[in-house]
């Protein structure tokens, strides 16, 4: 068993390498980044083969998806949608959240000293990794200057999530200078949530020891922000707090694009108000108009906002009982805030909001999986405890 959950893990570090083909296509201009898939396929591979040997999980998640999916059928006929790639596509999403959180599940209750120390290890190599690639790309961009697009995605929220978890605080904060500058602002801000959390829980401003820390980490920021705005570095942070929300031009580049999706999902919602309850059934789409000429106008089957996304494919009632059950696990573990696995939760969950990954990426329902087992365990269970002596 643990085999299949060294290789999960592996292919996390694995995923991390996909900002080559970025920067390959910044720099030389070919186009590889579709490979970016390669990792998350191999990754749904490993669940499914290892659900070959083990049973599934049949908890909340999988009788939810369940329910919905067969309703979701019936829409699909009633509509008249096609048997196409899309179905095929809402298909993967549904399997790989039902089968995630099995993994996660099964991965929590077994979980080893041994499989504490390979997955701090994994993580260790994300960060390297990750900081390494990331570094790259501010040679290409601010020395070289041979990449213009201000925009650079990796893995560091999750790589964060961990080492607030083990209280590595200087590699914490190097990952968050380094989210920064990366001009990515939905990783930044869930890796900052996740910061405060862990602030509100522990901090106490009169020990002489946090106070000094507050105060050597609020000057770096301060002057790292400053530099980085009289060097003009900060145009996309810049583009949020200006935008004009009766200017649709302005609203659309402050969201990255995001607005024509949601506007899009709303008129198609509204054209049959039924929608709303029973979402557009599997290989359902909608049309979106991109205002900037970015792309052409199409039919797209899903949305860069994962929440907005099962509204628009399972309806308003699945995705609030969706939201219901995270939420029942993030108060039910609080307790283990410092735990580094409800941390990565937390931030997969935020970025979910500003990305698809719940509906392409299995490590959030993982993730998920192994909070339900959480909320079940001992309080002498080595998942809830962990082991903090693990170094990068």
């Amino acid at each position: 068993m643990i085999n299949y959950f060294k290789a999960f893990w592996f292919l996390i570090v694995l995923k991390a390498f996909t900002g080559v083909l970025l920067l390959i296509s910044y720099v030389k201009g070919v186009d590889l980044i579709f490979l970016f898939k390669v990792p998350l396929i191999l990754s749904i591979l490993v669940i499914i083969i290892f659900h070959i040997q083990f049973k599934i999980y049949k908890g909340f998640i999988f009788y939810l998806f369940l329910v919905f999916t067969i309703l979701s059928v019936l829409v699909s006929i009633y509509f008249g949608n096609d048997l196409s790639m899309k179905t095929i596509s809402h298909l993967y999403g549904v399997l790989m959240a039902v089968f995630g959180v099995s993994f996660g599940r099964a991965f929590a209750k077994n979980y080893s000293k041994k499989m504490d120390y390979l997955v701090d290890k994994y993580i260790g190599y994300l960060f390297w990794v990750s900081a390494g690639i990331m570094v790259v790309y501010y040679y290409f961009y601010y020395v070289a200057g041979v990449i213009e697009y201000f925009g650079f995605d990796s893995e560091l929220p999750l790589v964060i999530a961990f080492f607030l978890g083990l209280n590595k605080r200087f590699y914490t904060l190097v990952s968050i200078l380094l989210l920064f500058f990366s001009g990515k602002r939905s990783p930044l801000i869930s890796s900052l949530v996740m910061v405060l959390l862990l602030w509100n829980k522990n901090f106490r401003i009169l020990s002489p020891k946090s106070f000094t820390i507050a105060v050597i980490i609020g000057s770096m920021a301060v002057g790292g922000v400053w530099y980085a705005y009289q060097r003009d570095f900060l145009w996309r942070y810049e583009s949020l707090l200006s935008v004009d929300l009766y200017n649709e031009d302005s609203f659309y580049i402050a969201t990255s694009g995001r607005s024509a999706e949601f506007v899009g999902v709303y008129k198609h919602m509204n054209a049959e108000p039924v929608r709303w309850a029973v979402g557009s059934g599997l290989g359902g789409s909608y049309f979106i108009d991109i205002i900037r000429g970015d792309y052409e106008e199409r039919y797209q089957h899903y949305t860069h906002l994962s929440i907005l996304s099962y509204v628009f494919l399972f309806g308003v009632i699945f995705t609030l009982l969706l939201l219901t059950y995270m939420f029942r696990l993030f108060y039910k573990n609080y307790k283990y805030v410092s735990n580094k696995y409800y941390l990565a939760l937390v931030v997969t969950f935020i970025g979910a909001f500003f990305g698809a990954s719940m509906l392409v990426d299995p490590t959030f329902w993982v993730l998920l999986g192994i909070n339900s087992y959480m909320v079940v365990a001992g309080k002498d269970d080595l998942i809830v405890i962990g082991n903090e002596k693990s170094q990068v």
